[in-house]
C-alpha cells in the first residue's frame, strides 16, 4: 500500500476505536483536522451517528464531552440524545406479544401450575 493508503487506514482504525477526538487524532497525524471528518463522513465503516449513540447510551461522558469529541455542536448531541429517548419510550414491549400463558395471568385467571397442572 501507499503511504497516503496506510495513512487513512491508520486514521479509521482511530476513528472506529473512538477513544480519541478528531482534534486528537488529527494531531497524533500530523494532518489538519479536515481530513479526519472527511475519513469519518465518507467511510462506510465509520458511522459517527452509531459511535455518539454508543457514548450517550453508556452514559460516562458528559454531553459537552462528547460534543468535544466528535468535533460537533452541542445542539447535535443535545438532539441525538432526545431522539434517543424517543426511541426508547416507543420501543414495543414484547412481553405481552400474544403469549397466552401471560395474557391469562394478567387477566386473573392464574396459570397451569397455580391450578396443579405440571405438565407431560
Amino acid at each position: 500500500m501507499s503511504k497516503m493508503s496506510d495513512l487513512q487506514v491508520s486514521i479509521l482504525e482511530d476513528l472506529c476505536a473512538g477513544r480519541l477526538s478528531f482534534a486528537e487524532i488529527a494531531e497524533k497525524h500530523e494532518v489538519p483536522i479536515d481530513w479526519i471528518e472527511v475519513t469519518a463522513h465518507q467511510s462506510d465503516e465509520y458511522d459517527l451517528q452509531m459511535a455518539m449513540e454508543a457514548d450517550l447510551n453508556a452514559g460516562l461522558l458528559s454531553f459537552a464531552e462528547i460534543a468535544t469529541k466528535y468535533n460537533m455542536p452541542m445542539s447535535w448531541v443535545e438532539h441525538a440524545a432526545d431522539e434517543l429517548a424517543e426511541q426508547e419510550a416507543y420501543q414495543y414491549n414484547e412481553s405481552m406479544d400474544g403469549d397466552f400463558d401471560s395474557a391469562m395471568t394478567s387477566a386473573g385467571m392464574g396459570t397451569d401450575e397455580d391450578y396443579g397442572y405440571q405438565g407431560d
